[in-house]
């Protein structure tokens, strides 16, 4: 590739002679990958299949997610009233997991306090 960028540095050929090289690499090029993607077709299909399944958890995970964090809002909003609200923005940072223990456990909190600690 360096070679090739110091040689047409170098030497110029003329617009039709240059015209016919670009036509006769493309074709090269395309003859050569009809030999080459069938090589890596079962590999690039797993990847495909990977890459789709890994999508598609993270889309479950997101949902979950954001469906949590609603019922919190809702939970805050009529247990602790705007106060309860303001936690909403920390709440959104926190992961999954933790989301999921805290609204187990939202029924049984008595003050914003043990909903810090359960938030920590």
């Amino acid at each position: 590739k360096r070679l090739l960028a110091f040689i047409s540095l170098i030497i110029r050929l003329p617009e039709e002679l240059e015209s016919r090289l670009r036509v006769e690499l493309q074709e090269e090029v395309s003859e050569m990958a009809n030999y080459i993607i069938p090589m890596f077709k079962d590999e690039y299909e797993r990847e495909y299949k990977r890459g789709r399944e890994e999508g598609f958890k993270e889309g479950i995970h997101q949902g979950l997610k954001e469906g949590i964090l609603r019922s919190l809002e809702v939970m805050l909003r009529m247990k602790f009233g705007i106060e309860g609200l303001k936690l909403v923005p920390e709440l959104k940072k926190l992961p999954l997991e933790k989301l999921e223990v805290i609204v187990e456990a939202m029924p049984d909190l008595k003050d914003l306090n043990q909903l810090r600690e359960l938030m920590e």
